[in-house]
């Protein structure tokens, strides 16, 4: 709205500066004012972006997440940082910011920033993270890792209740593959 506000802004000015009887003054727009929305368009467009863009998937990949708050970060950082501007812009930068940082904080308790398929360590990387970071980004995951999918060695079973299982296993080609799929992952770890 306040995109389509600026391309029709000379005719809104022009309305109102012509017609004092239907805008009142004190709150009519003027030609200085162009300077306020081109800076309010700047701070909500990227937001806005983002907001269109993630709404509209089902399942956001955590690689384009990140992605996406770095670069919000960045656009308001430098806002912030932009000494020329009116504090009041740069206050507002730096409130969106905080919030940004107070989202991007929550990403870090998903535990999935190197299992992107298309990320991985060089993700990591590329965002310029710190190397203890960066091992502890590897430690969570190999820590998952081992307490939920690392298949566990099978103890061997008593004679007798491997007689009364053999009828019921016998015949099932899945659970045969996947045993053997196991062992030769195991081997191919030593």
């Amino acid at each position: 709205m306040i995109e389509r506000g600026l391309k029709l802004w000379t005719a809104v000015i022009s309305f109102s500066e012509k017609n004092p009887d239907i805008v009142p003054d004190n709150l009519r727009l003027r030609r200085a004012d162009r300077s306020t929305f081109d800076s309010l368009l700047e701070i909500l467009t990227p937001m806005a972006k983002a907001t269109a863009r993630f709404s509209k998937k089902t399942r956001p990949m955590i690689g384009e997440v990140v992605g996406m708050f770095e670069r919000l970060d960045s656009v308001f950082s430098t806002i912030e940082d932009d000494k020329a501007r009116p504090d009041a812009w740069r206050k507002a930068a730096e409130r969106a910011r905080k919030v940004v940082s107070k989202y991007y904080g929550l990403s870090e308790q998903t535990e999935v920033y190197i299992l992107h398929p298309n990320y991985r360590l060089e993700f990591l990387e590329a965002m310029k993270w710190e190397e203890d970071w960066k091992e502890a980004a590897i430690d969570v995951l190999r820590t998952t890792f081992n307490n939920f999918y690392k298949i566990q060695p099978v103890e061997s079973q008593d004679d007798d209740a491997s007689q009364n299982d053999e009828e019921e296993e016998e015949d099932d080609p899945v659970t045969l593959a996947m045993m053997k799929r196991s062992l030769t992952r195991k081997a191919q770890a030593k």
